[in-house]
């Protein structure tokens, strides 16, 4: 699979300037790239220590970018999940 899905990386390539909601997993502390993402314009929502993932808010372009990241272990959409009962 590698760092993304290939159906999900072409719906973020279709709409560049679409915003997303993402969990990004990170190969170090998460806490490490909280302000390198602020800085490129990303809002980092949580730090999910257990995971080594951050989630994130941004522009699908900006996603596409940190593809290129080599601390960046994966990226998946980040969606709401609900129980059955």
């Amino acid at each position: 699979m590698g760092k993304i899905g290939r159906s999900f990386k072409r719906r973020l390539m279709k709409e560049p300037e679409a915003k997303v909601r993402l969990i990004v997993r990170t190969r170090d502390e998460p806490k490490a790239y909280r302000s390198l993402l602020a800085r490129r314009g990303i809002k980092v929502k949580r730090e999910l220590g257990l995971i080594k993932a951050l989630t994130i808010e941004c522009e699908a372009s900006s996603a596409l970018a940190l593809l290129r990241e080599r601390w960046v272990v994966s990226l998946e959409e980040d969606r709401e999940v609900r129980a059955l009962t």
